[in-house]
């Protein structure tokens, strides 16, 4: 059903102004407000006023708030998402003797040559010259490049591509680290010991001297070690055959990683701890004639700078400034008597 509008109940314009007339001429003229009263609602509105710009202004620092905490949340985001910067790689071998022609080219293949007291990089590639030769600790080990020799350093291992590596992880009972060979061949690890491994372009060669040494290739394993007069050797063909053999702990297979040595300050020891470490660094074993004179050994320090020397210059200065006097012997051993002073 739908209303329809009575024509009686409209009200004209003409008839609306003649109540508004009537109504105001009942109510008479009202009092004009007093000075004070107009200064009052002055006031009122001035603090309306006021009230109504903090709350406005409370409102934009609100969306302001909310407009830095969504940016804030997008940069957060956009960098937790971002592409992780790998750290600069930090040096991982020390080098500490140089001689020859020696050089390093980076894994960017930029090069450069290499003096005592540099430090390499995983993904460096060493070469050493034709009458080159280097030592460095890596690892917590001491190794040394013998001539042309090509290797790449890796974070857990040595790539081998061409020449000779010995490594000594220290004497029996020291603290050690693992060191890896790793060539075309196989890979040679230590059980604590002295050894070395040399690749040429047919064959890998690898002998210990102290210790054991375990070869390790895609068909074979095998494990070899010293004992106290001999050094084991293992000799590994292209075609994958393998010959063991026994061989001497000193002698020209080790004699250039002599020359290698990072030495010894004399400063302070005694000789006995000079004479094992020559000793050891040939691969001889020290033997004093008496007991008497291993307490002689024992006695004293030695005197001097703290610079370190080679164990040819070493014994040389145990000699001249000690009792001690070097015999005849084979040339395993480090025969040790006394003379005169």
């Amino acid at each position: 059903m739908i209303d329809r509008e009575n024509p009686h109940d409209r009200v004209t314009d003409v008839e609306e102004e003649r109540r508004l007339a009537e109504t105001l001429a009942r109510a008479g003229r009202r009092t004009a407000p007093s000075e004070a009263q107009l200064e009052r609602w002055s006031e009122q509105f001035r603090e309306t006023l006021a009230d109504a710009r903090a709350e406005k202004r409370r409102r934009w620092r609100a969306r302001a708030a909310g407009i830095a905490a969504s940016v804030a949340g997008v940069v957060l985001v956009l960098f937790m998402i971002r592409e992780p910067v790998p750290p600069v790689a930090a040096g991982i071998a020390d080098v500490q003797v140089v001689f020859g022609g020696n050089r390093v080219d980076d894994s960017q293949g930029t090069g450069r040559s290499l003096v005592a007291g540099d430090r390499l990089n995983v993904g460096d590639r060493l070469h050493t010259g034709l009458r080159g030769g280097l030592g460095m600790k890596y690892r917590g080990a001491d190794v040394r490049f013998g001539r042309d020799t090509e290797v790449v350093v890796h974070a857990t291992r040595l790539e081998l591509v061409s020449g000779t590596i010995y490594v000594d992880t220290g004497a029996a009972g020291s603290e050690q680290t693992d060191v890896v060979v790793a060539t075309r061949l196989g890979s040679v690890t230590h059980l604590g010991t002295q050894y070395l491994v040399q690749l040429d372009s047919d064959q890998l060669v690898s002998a210990v001297r102290e210790g054991q040494i375990i070869f390790r290739s895609e068909q074979q394993k095998r494990q070899l070690s010293a004992d106290a007069a001999t050094a084991g050797q293992i000799r590994v063909s292209d075609d994958g055959s393998i010959t063991e053999s026994r061989k001497p702990r000193s002698g020209e297979l080790w004699d250039w990683a002599v020359e290698i040595s990072p030495g010894i300050s004399l400063a302070g020891r005694s000789p006995d701890e000079v004479l094992n470490w020559a000793a050891r660094e040939s691969g001889r074993t020290l033997t004093y004639v008496d007991e008497k004179v291993a307490a002689v050994a024992r006695e004293g320090r030695l005197s001097g700078a703290d610079a370190k020397i080679s164990s040819a210059k070493a014994l040389a200065a145990v000699e001249a400034a000690t009792r001690l006097h070097f015999l005849p012997s084979d040339s395993d051993t480090l025969l040790v008597g006394l003379g005169k002073l």
